[in-house]
């Protein structure tokens, strides 16, 4: 999804993520109506959303961070050892090699947006939900993120990716929607 600032992108985003309930109209997903739902309940779909903020706490490890939207639980009780696992088993999926004891708010802004995507990779989304994701990262990582939508899709999960950078698009992208005040102008195949 393209557009310039205040085209929309992000509003879309935040009402598919289940933190904005539309003005009008209805949001369906699989066939299922999923308008007014809450983010527990659109995640619980298959959908993650990673926004362009980075709303990651910095007092916690890395691997707390990764497992705050996926806890390992056994009878009530968190199992930091599957946790754990599951923490590494994402990050070496990804191609990031963080230490997940290490306290998220001394990485760098890269790593933590890198943090922020094991957290939503770590659910096996069906839809991942990319809003301005190399906003805040290098050419090398950038590298990364591309290969790993691409791994992505061949998994079988859905990229919706949100840029202004046209260059960008074109790399990884197999439609494309321009949005402009708040609507959709146009959907082509890249």
């Amino acid at each position: 999804i393209v557009g310039s600032n205040g085209a929309g992108k992000s509003t879309l985003m935040k009402v598919l993520a289940g933190e904005h309930i539309p003005d009008e109209g209805e949001l369906y997903y699989q066939g299922e109506n999923i308008t007014g739902m809450v983010p527990r309940q659109i995640q619980s779909r298959g959908i993650e959303v990673v926004h362009q903020v980075l709303n990651i706490v910095n007092s916690m490890s890395v691997m707390e961070n990764i497992l705050l939207s996926s806890l390992s639980a056994r009878h009530g009780f968190l199992t930091w050892k599957e946790g754990e696992a599951r923490v590494k088993e994402v990050l070496d999926y990804i191609g990031i090699s963080l230490d997940y004891h290490r306290i998220a708010g001394t990485l760098s802004i890269s790593e933590q947006q890198f943090v922020i995507l094991a957290r939503a990779i770590i659910n096996r989304p069906r839809v991942l939900v990319l809003d301005e994701p190399t906003s805040r990262i290098g050419m090398e990582e950038t590298k990364k993120l591309f290969a790993l939508v691409k791994k992505l899709k061949e998994s079988g999960t859905t990229t919706i990716y949100i840029s202004h950078r046209m260059e960008e698009i074109y790399q990884i992208c197999d439609k494309i929607s321009v949005f402009r005040d708040g609507t959709r102008v146009d959907t082509r195949r890249s």
